[in-house]
C-alpha cells in the first residue's frame, strides 16, 4: 500500500497532480479547517478511484504540531509493503520543512509538485534524499548504545570498544551484534586511535558516529 501525505493550503493542484503521477492508495491531507472546500474538491476528485482521504487539521505555524501528526500516520499506517511519499508543495514553509524532517526518519519519498507545460509526470519531482536507517530496527539496547556514543563521540572524538563492553555488560560477539545493526543502518563506522606519537593503537577498536549517526543520536 502507498500512503502519500500531503501539506495542503487552498490550492489542489500539487495533490491531484501527485495523485496522477504516482497513484497512490490513501491520502493524509495535512490542512487547516478554513480551506474545507479545498479538502472536499481533492477528496471528491480521488473518491471514483477508490482512494481513502483522511483530513488532518492542523496549524500551518507550529512545528512540533506538524511533525505529531505525521508521526501519529506513520505509526497508524507503518507495516508490511507500506510505503510513504510526502508532497512539499502545498502549506506554508513551515510544513515543508517539517515534512522534509519527518521523511527522513519514516523513510517516506519526498516530491515536489512543479507548474509549467511539462507533462504531469514531469512536473511531480522526486527529491533526493540521504539514506534513511530503520528506526524500528532500533530496539531500546540499541538505542542506548547509540547514545552513550554520541556522549563519548562529544567528549573526546570517539568511543571504544572495551568502553561498550564494560557500560553495558556485553560480551564482545553480543557488542558486535549491537554495532552491526548500526553500521548497517549507516549510523557508525570504524576510527582509529592515534596515540601521541603519531601512531594508530592497532590494539584498540573505536566507533565514531557518521552524520546520520549524529542526527539520529541527538533525536532519539
Amino acid at each position: 500500500m502507498h500512503i502519500h501525505i500531503a501539506p495542503m493550503g487552498e490550492s489542489t493542484q500539487p495533490v491531484t497532480k501527485a495523485f496522477q503521477a504516482l497513484g497512490f492508495d490513501k491520502l493524509y491531507l495535512l490542512s487547516n479547517k478554513k480551506f474545507q472546500k479545498s479538502i472536499d474538491h481533492v477528496t471528491e476528485s480521488l473518491s471514483s478511484f477508490n482512494v481513502e482521504v483522511v483530513p488532518v487539521f492542523i496549524s500551518g505555524f507550529a512545528f512540533q504540531e506538524i511533525v505529531d501528526a505525521i508521526y501519529r500516520v506513520y505509526e497508524a499506517e507503518n507495516g508490511k509493503d507500506v510505503t510513504f511519499s510526502i508532497n512539499i508543495t502545498g502549506g506554508t514553509n513551515l510544513m515543508a520543512a517539517a515534512s522534509c524532517s519527518c521523511a527522513f526518519f519514516i523513510g517516506a519519498t519526498i516530491y515536489y509538485v512543479m507548474n509549467d507545460d511539462r507533462s504531469v509526470k514531469e512536473q511531480v519531482q522526486s527529491i533526493p534524499t540521504p539514506k534513511t536507517p530503520n528506526l524500528a530496527a532500533l530496539k531500546p539496547e540499541t538505542r542506548k548504545i547509540l547514545r552513550f556514543i554520541l556522549k563519548k563521540v562529544e567528549d573526546e572524538g570517539y568511543a571504544t570498544t572495551a568502553e561498550l563492553k564494560d557500560e553495558f555488560n556485553k560480551t564482545k560477539q553480543s557488542l558486535n551484534y549491537q554495532i552491526n545493526i548500526l553500521r548497517n543502518e549507516g549510523l557508525v563506522e570504524n576510527g582509529e586511535i592515534v596515540q601521541s606519537n603519531g601512531k594508530v593503537d592497532r590494539r584498540c577498536k573505536s566507533i565514531v558516529l557518521t552524520q546520520q549517526g549524529r542526527l539520529v543520536a541527538s533525536w532519539i
